[in-house]
């Protein structure tokens, strides 16, 4: 098992209920195992426009980082106390 902590950061805080939210998952879990994981326990209260259901996958301006780093990669695998950071980029000119 890998225990990673969930950061969302500010409106999705909002969505999430929390700030730092412990999750387990298999081992060799993935960015994309976490995001299954978010579909089966947010999936239905997140709003279309930040996630999409059927893919299982933030849409939008979304940064995913894991221990402050941008990911790109979203088959990037899990480590044991991780933390994944979502944050919702500003866009604008």
């Amino acid at each position: 098992m890998v225990r990673i902590t969930l950061e969302p950061f500010g409106e999705l805080r909002e969505f999430f209920g929390n700030s730092h939210i412990k999750v387990d998952l298999d081992d060799e879990a993935s960015i994309l195992d976490l995001f299954s994981f978010i579909d089966n326990r947010w999936g239905v209260i997140l709003p279309a426009f930040l996630w999409n259901s059927k893919k299982q996958k933030f849409r939008g301006p979304i940064i995913t980082s894991v221990n402050s780093e941008i990911i790109r990669d979203l088959n990037t695998q899990l480590k044991n106390n991780d933390k994944v950071q979502i944050i919702k980029a500003f866009v604008g000119g």
